[in-house]
């Protein structure tokens, strides 16, 4: 049960993440995917910041 709730979170996730990508706003992201608007949010920041401790992280790497 609780594998198949993360894995819907990294369905959802991905679906957000490619939306966004292509332009659509919060707004319409959360119309298509019937989830509230704050949750749309929620997921492109988390994806922002997880994205920014990659680039974080390979940065210092190549520094060493």
């Amino acid at each position: 049960m609780v594998q198949d709730v993360k894995r819907a979170y990294i369905e959802y996730a991905k679906q957000i993440e490619k939306l966004h990508k292509d332009g659509l706003s919060i707004r319409k992201i959360s119309k298509e995917l019937c989830i509230p608007s704050a949750t749309i949010a929620r997921y492109i920041k988390a994806s922002y910041q997880n994205n920014y401790e990659k680039n974080e992280n390979l940065m210092q790497s190549y520094q060493r």
